[in-house]
């Protein structure tokens, strides 16, 4: 499982798709107001929410 934090921009973006194409299972953090929609088409375990919130990030 690979968590990717900062996806909104271009190297961001770059680094899920390639994960994706490698058939890697992605998870990524997100904020609750953020624009997703160069991935909305890729297979991603989405999590919404703050990255200094412990219990968050110990989701299996």
């Amino acid at each position: 499982m690979n968590l990717v934090n900062v996806v909104n921009g271009q190297i961001g973006t770059v680094l899920v798709r390639e994960l994706c194409k490698k058939k890697e299972r992605t998870r990524i953090l997100v904020r609750k107001n953020s624009k997703l929609g160069a991935l909305h088409d890729l297979p991603l375990d989405i999590v919404i929410g703050d990255i200094l919130d412990k219990n968050l990030l110990q989701r299996p």
